[in-house]
């Protein structure tokens, strides 16, 4: 097991009992709130982006339905460690594309102008593009990014 810092367990309770106070609250009004609703909630009480709080939960969501999975008796040790994986990248999937698209906006308001190589005219715009995201543990795209 990975030796961790009392701050690292600190940040982790802290997690918990915001995501608690928050969920309750929410009950407690009358109302059984969507994963959406409780990180908007929840990122106002942390002071975090609702895009950061929902990777979050979505990867504790992951998490725990993998913890709570039964293994089939036919599952071979090669299987559960497919599945594991799965559910890891899944889990950090929504972190990784938020902060990669972060990245590419960045560098998209730095690149003020582009001009053609070829004929020097200035290229025109064509808005936040669709992007298929692709990283080295996956084949195939990161589902669920705002590809608007």
């Amino acid at each position: 097991m990975a030796k961790h810092s009392e701050s690292d367990i600190e940040k982790v309770v802290q997690w918990s009992k915001d995501v608690g106070r928050t969920w309750s609250e929410m009950v407690k009004a009358g109302r059984e709130p969507s994963l959406e609703e409780v990180a908007l909630a929840l990122a106002g009480r942390r002071g975090q982006a609702v895009e950061e709080v929902a990777g979050v939960l979505s990867g504790i969501e992951v998490f725990m339905t993998y913890a709570e999975r039964e293994p089939g008796p036919e599952e071979t040790a090669l299987e559960e460690e497919q599945a594991g994986l799965a559910a890891a990248q899944a889990a950090v999937r929504p972190l990784v594309q938020l902060r990669l698209q972060r990245r590419l906006d960045g560098v998209d308001e730095q690149v003020q102008e582009v001009r053609c190589q070829g004929c020097g005219q200035k290229m025109e715009g064509q808005g936040r593009r669709q992007r298929t995201w692709r990283v080295s543990l996956r084949r195939g795209p990161l589902e669920g990014i705002d590809q608007g």
